[in-house]
């Protein structure tokens, strides 16, 4: 008497909820070797999600994966490769035409499956004219097949503006990236329309960490110019300019959220730089922003009193949840219990609370103070991070007094 294969797949299933990853590997490996019946449904759960993020042996380890692959002659389209939904990658520096990567990501997404994401990680940063050709040449295919739908790039420079032109991503994630003047060759292109591919993509959540404009590569199209068409269908956006230096992080933020004004629900931003923040950005008005999340990175007395500002000018009148970090001068914190009151209050903290008492926040649900101190030794002992928690919760009557609101504080000294 057979066992039915639903028996197999209840055991599978609850290896696969073991809390410990190296133990749950293990017993889906155990399993996967007793028969056919675990052999299936333990590789759904072994193969979803490669990652190779090692730098010393990320290369021998891709060579003993790709013999695995190849070991299976079904691998593409009902084997190993077939149930690889994510794939993260560090990319040496000198890879060779020779690299094994390359014939790997040539096995992956091969299909309509599920959606699948893709990261990669140059080790050192890298220019795009650096890669090998059939590295350079896999990137791009690899990055236009229609299961992906989520994309991750670091440390790659001057990508050819086109590169994203007719893919299917939903999910972009940029990090230390930069765009060319120069484009693929349209030989690249051709037949893809009939395949499905659209000229312009439909980018749902946006990660920008960048020290350069890359407008160019999210609208290198026939509509170019219309960055509604481009962002139009976006919902998530997290923008990340640098800290310093010349660049000028107006030029991608607001072109991108005038195109994404309409759908956005998610904003989360830093602000890294000296300038005031009113002068810095510009917000139209985001009717369904529910999430709003500001971090200042430059040290400064004021921080929470320019975030308040800033808050202050935005236009969102189903906003519920907003989330604000900033970092604190260990020498307000060090003052005596006399002299802290008003240096609180002059850091910011009478400012959000009167600019709370207005009607446009009354549907505000949550928000949270994300304080951070660095201790310097030249300054006295200072409170505990719980005392100072306390003590910054007493400047905010108003607050305190709404009743919908939930408010939280969380000081962190280092």
């Amino acid at each position: 008497m057979s066992l039915p294969q639903e028996l197999f797949d209840m055991i599978i299933d609850e290896a696969s909820r073991f809390p410990n990853k190296v133990e749950r590997t293990r017993a889906l490996i155990a399993l996967a070797l007793v028969s056919r019946a675990f052999r299936e449904r333990a590789h759904d759960y072994l193969f979803t999600s490669v990652a190779f993020n090692n730098q010393k042996d990320t290369m021998d380890a891709i060579k003993r994966f790709l013999g695995l692959l190849e070991a299976d002659p079904n691998s593409e389209t009902i084997g190993v490769a077939s149930r690889i939904t994510s794939f993260e990658c560090c990319i040496p520096l000198h890879a060779t035409p020779t690299d094994p990567l390359v014939t790997v990501l040539k096995k992956l997404f091969i299909g309509n499956g599920r959606p699948a994401s893709l990261s990669l990680q140059f080790i050192c940063s890298r220019r795009w004219s650096s890669l090998a050709e059939d590295l350079a040449q896999e990137l791009f295919e690899v990055c236009h097949r229609p299961q992906l739908a989520s994309l991750s790039i670091y440390h790659l420079h001057d990508i050819p503006r086109n590169f994203l032109r007719n893919s299917f991503i939903k999910r972009l994630f940029l990090a230390d990236v930069s765009v060319s003047d120069t484009q693929l060759p349209e030989s690249l292109f051709a037949g893809m329309d009939d395949q499905g591919h659209s000229e312009t993509g439909t980018l749902e959540f946006l990660h920008i960490s960048v020290e350069k404009p890359i407008l160019t590569l999210l609208t290198s199209s026939q509509q170019s110019g219309n960055s509604s068409a481009v962002f139009s269908h976006l919902k998530e956006l997290r923008f990340f300019p640098p800290t310093s230096g010349e660049f000028d992080p107006g030029r991608n933020f607001d072109k991108i959220l005038v195109g994404c004004k309409e759908r956005l629900e998610i904003l989360k931003i830093s602000l890294g730089t000296e300038t005031d923040p009113l002068t810095l950005l510009s917000f139209p008005k985001l009717p369904n922003l529910h999430t709003f999340d500001v971090t200042a990175l430059t040290p400064s007395e004021t921080s929470l009193s320019s975030l308040a500002m800033f808050l202050n000018q935005t236009e969102c009148p189903n906003l519920h949840t907003i989330h604000l970090r900033f970092r604190i001068s260990p020498r307000v914190l060090s003052l005596d219990d006399e002299e802290i009151l008003p240096s609180l209050d002059g850091v910011g903290c009478k400012v959000l609370d009167d600019i709370f008492a207005q009607k446009k926040f009354n549907h505000v649900r949550k928000l949270t103070l994300r304080i951070l101190c660095y201790h310097k030794s030249h300054y006295p002992a200072l409170r505990t991070a719980g005392k100072c928690k306390t003590l910054i919760l007493s400047r905010f009557p108003h607050i305190a007094t709404c009743e919908h609101l939930t408010f939280l504080v969380d000081v962190t000294i280092f």
